[in-house]
């Protein structure tokens, strides 16, 4: 289930296997929600089956407060990729659009797995550091164009990560 991830398609696959035992199963019904906006991540999520949409608030001066959506994720994409390398509050509430199944991957399994395999936490962090460089920098180099706060989510999460930037290795070559 790892392998069809972009984040972690690139590791090998015992390191896959050795990642799979630190990783847990979530099933959610349509419209259940997983997290909400401002909630301490705890860690990052890797859809299996089904789909997750993020939703954030749009107010202005025009109309009330109403969620929309700004991005939908299916099998294989990721979510909440920041929280597993720090204490980052989530900027959008995800919910689950279908019955789906996620893999959550928390910060405390994380730090367990850089005590058990600190060569594959060293690649677990720089697969997730680079990835979230790379979107970084697709965002910061689109931002100019956008000056709602629900298109700029849009944006950053609608994104893709070119092929190949996620190198797991490339300090312990």
């Amino acid at each position: 289930m790892l392998a069809a991830s972009p984040l972690f398609a690139c590791f090998r696959r015992k390191d896959r296997y050795d990642l799979a035992r630190h990783v847990h199963t979530r099933d959610y019904d349509r419209g259940e929600v997983i997290y909400y906006a401002r909630d301490p991540g705890l860690g990052l999520y890797v859809v299996v089956h089904g789909a997750v949409v993020l939703c954030s608030r749009c107010d202005d001066e025009t109309k009330e407060a109403e969620d929309e959506i700004v991005h939908r994720i299916g099998p294989g994409g990721t979510f909440g990729e920041r929280a597993l390398l720090g204490e980052h509050r989530r900027a959008t509430r995800a919910e689950a659009a279908d019955d789906t199944r996620v893999l959550g991957f928390f910060r405390p399994d994380f730090k367990t797995l850089i005590k058990r395999y600190p060569k594959l936490g060293t690649q677990v962090a720089l697969a997730v550091g680079q990835y979230l460089a790379a979107r970084e920098a697709l965002l910061r180099d689109a931002l100019a164009a956008s000056d709602s706060p629900v298109a700029v989510h849009r944006l950053g999460y609608g994104l893709r990560v070119p092929e190949g930037t996620c190198d797991p290795n490339p300090l312990l070559r």
